[in-house]
């Protein structure tokens, strides 16, 4: 129970910071950007938006009423007295039987008439030659006639000619004049045969009478238009948190103001919620403008009919309002965890273009007819947002997928938050100089033990283009089976072992400290051997539930495609596909991200969180393939990388991960290669099913005694640092 002195004093936290949230909100107000922001852009973008909107509308309902084709001729004798008679007789063929089958329609199912079709016309060009002319985009089609000898009893004006129809194939405007120039002289051709059929006393019909009837939907949504409205909505309300968010934060820095407010009689944490009150409050009143803004715009200009058929009620405002509230809560909690770590507004500001340009590409991306949000997309951040209010919009939003986008968010949000308040007010950003290229490049005096986070998230930046570029060209490359194998392990070995080991020449980083080259106790490694033969039925189930919650993209054609590829490994020497496949790719990424970027981030991240985050980049690189995406191999390369980083982390060294990696790999390798001998032998095993219960529990009890061996190999020498380093803690 608070006593009343407890309470006078949360009181007065509470106090304070209120008026440190006011006095941020006065000071951003303030700016005069901030006003343009919040104010006049809306009243300038809408209705331009508005403008094209209806433009875009007249020009459709333009084209759909009314299209001129031109038409070039050898002649006007040639075009008077074949051609125009043969398109007015199809002409009127064609229209008596749409006729006959809209009254079909009508009396069978009672429906209105359909719309009116296209008025077409034709302008004629006389002149040769005309492949020419088509070719110079003077017409669209060229019609060059032949007359055919006499037919005795052919009708007057309708005598056989041979026609040749020239367009242009890349066209649609050509392809859509040579369809209406078909249709009617197939029409006539068609006429003409069931007339003599029917002269001759023969039976006019077909075996197969086809009809076609269209069915339109009772209601259609013009998603062109309606679904770009909150892609501009999140726009709108991300310029508006930007500028503050650089403010408060990198531009107080760059003033020199920040170190001020960190001596000030609060925490910084309380600090941080006043800026970020002050930043969401912003974006807040940008959504309010923008959404009046829109609403009265689109009221206003009667285009509501178009973008919204259901109407656009006050609910599905407040509903739209309700989510672009949610959006701006997780992107101002971004924005301020990445400004937080610059140290001037123009790193903040270079800082915020990519990030802008990682918020547009779910905006398009809800542009596609096909994408819905399903379990997957409505954890994803972002998007998630962007395609629950295109469905609700649409008037097609789940409950489950809503609860589910809007309670991951708010949790996305939250982590922003604590990220921003481990960087908030350090002293490293506080007070160090400012950096510049050169000192990326800058090779250090003296030799190092570890290379610099800077430098390892570059390294990181520099080899996955690198990857994609060499595996691509690789690809392009025709040869034997056993040169390609031989040829993709000479890249893996140039992008993770050659790129690092040059960075970290440039660095002076000691090769066996920096890489983590270092001895570990032979118990680890035996426990390491055993972590590699009984990770993969978990890594297995993990995969299933990857495709259970939607991370599938590969399909049987892809599937069968790995199954001829793994015909072709067989023709080849085992110890070349082992080698190639299982043992460089595992030595070579655990050089990699297990030695040099697990030892780069250990100062940035500390205890076990630097084996998360080198875990969380494994999967996402082995997600991020040269050909496709493959998205289920995220959770399960990310199980993978825990331990494998657990391991690191425990032992020091990257030899007993090496030898793990290795042996998973060359396990699963050899089981695919051999499973018509395994499951002669009783041993089947399930591509898309789950495994026998024994042989997870088997798994689970060889992994948990591997790993406590791991952990008691280790325990002496962990033991032993963490006395070394205490004595410096004290200090």
């Amino acid at each position: 129970m608070m006593t009343g002195e407890s309470m006078g004093v949360r009181r007065q936290n509470l106090a304070r910071l209120a008026r440190l949230t006011r006095k941020e909100l006065r000071e951003t107000l303030r700016d005069r950007r901030t006003v343009i922001t919040l104010v006049l852009m809306p009243l300038l973008v809408y209705p331009l938006l508005s403008i094209s909107f209806q433009k875009s509308l007249l020009v459709n309902v333009q084209q759909t009423t009314d299209e001129v084709y031109s038409v070039g001729v050898e002649s006007q004798a040639i075009l008077g007295e074949y051609l125009q008679p043969l398109l007015a007789r199809g002409d009127r063929i064609l229209k008596a039987r749409e006729q006959a089958e809209s009254e079909r329609s009508s009396a069978g199912s009672g429906a209105t008439s359909p719309a009116p079709a296209a008025r077409v016309s034709f302008r004629w060009f006389p002149g040769s030659p005309l492949e020419q002319h088509v070719r110079n985009l003077d017409v669209q089609v060229g019609v060059r006639l032949r007359p055919l000898p006499t037919v005795v009893g052919a009708p007057r004006g309708l005598q056989p000619v041979y026609c040749e129809l020239i367009h242009r194939g890349n066209s649609p405007t050509s392809q859509r004049a040579l369809r209406f120039l078909e249709e009617r002289l197939r029409a006539v051709n068609d006429a003409s045969v069931r007339e003599r059929l029917a002269n001759s006393g023969m039976y006019p019909g077909l075996p197969a009478e086809i009809a076609y009837q269209p069915v339109a939907a009772d209601t259609t949504t013009p998603f062109s238009l309606a679904t770009l409205v909150p892609l501009v909505l999140i726009l709108m309300t991300i310029t508006g948190a930007v500028y503050p968010a650089i403010d408060l934060t990198a531009g107080e820095r760059e003033r020199g103001t920040l170190e001020t407010l960190i001596a000030a009689p609060i925490s910084r944490m309380a600090l941080l919620a006043a800026k970020y009150a002050a930043v969401l409050t912003v974006a807040v009143l940008t959504a309010v403008v923008n959404l009046v803004a829109m609403s009265v715009t689109i009221l206003s200009s009667r285009l509501g009919a178009e973008l919204f058929p259901g109407g656009l009620s006050l609910v599905l405002i407040a509903e739209v309002f309700a989510l672009t509230v949610l959006f701006a809560a997780f992107f101002s909690a971004i924005l301020l965890a990445l400004t937080s770590f610059a140290r001037s507004f123009k790193e903040a500001q270079a800082y915020l273009i990519p990030v802008m340009l990682l918020a547009i590409a779910p905006g398009l991306l809800s542009l596609m007819p096909g994408l819905r949000l399903n379990g997957l997309l409505a954890v994803t951040p972002l998007l998630n947002i962007v395609l629950l209010s295109r469905d609700l919009l649409e008037g097609t939003a789940a409950p489950a997928m809503m609860v589910l986008a809007v309670v991951s968010t708010i949790v996305y949000a939250a982590a922003a938050i604590a990220l921003a308040s481990r960087v908030f007010g350090n002293d490293a950003l506080l007070y160090a100089s400012r950096g510049s290229w050169s000192d990326l490049f800058r090779r250090p005096e003296l030799p190092r033990e570890a290379p610099t986070p800077a430098a390892t998230l570059f390294c990181l930046a520099v080899m996955f283009p690198c990857f994609f570029l060499l595996a691509n060209v690789a690809g392009l490359r025709v040869g034997s089976v056993h040169s390609q194998l031989i040829l993709n392990a000479a890249i893996t070995a140039a992008v993770f072992g050659l790129c690092p080991l040059l960075f970290s020449a440039a660095q002076r980083v000691r090769l066996l400290a920096g890489f983590q080259l270092r001895p570990a106790p032979w118990w680890a490694f035996v426990g390491a051997a055993s972590l590699g033969t009984s990770l993969w039925p978990m890594a297995h189930e993990i995969f299933l539930f990857g495709r259970w919650l939607g991370l599938a993209s590969l399909d049987a054609s892809q599937f069968a495609a790995v199954e001829r590829m793994l015909d072709a490994f067989r023709v080849i020497p085992p110890a070349v596909v082992l080698l190639t496949l299982a043992v460089v790719p595992a030595v070579l990424e655990e050089f990699f991200f297990r030695g040099y970027l697990f030892n780069g981030l250990r100062d940035r991240f500390r205890g076990g969180s630097i084996v998360v985050v080198s875990a969380f980049l494994f999967g996402l690189f082995h997600v991020l393939t040269p050909s496709l995406l493959t998205p289920e191999r995220f959770l399960p390369s990310c199980f993978m990388g825990l331990v494998l980083g657990w391991v690191c982390y425990r032992t020091r060294s990257v030899l007993p991960s090496m030898l793990l990696h290795a042996i998973h790999n060359g396990l699963l390798l050899g089981m695919a290669l051999n499973r018509d001998r395994l499951a002669a032998r009783g041993w089947n095993l399930p591509d898309a099913e789950h495994l026998p219960r024994m042989w997870l529990a088997v798994a689970v009890v060889v992994t948990a005694a591997a790993g406590a061996l791991v952990w008691y190999a280790t325990r002496a020498t962990n033991a032993a640092s963490e006395r070394i380093r205490q004595p410096h803690r004290a200090d």
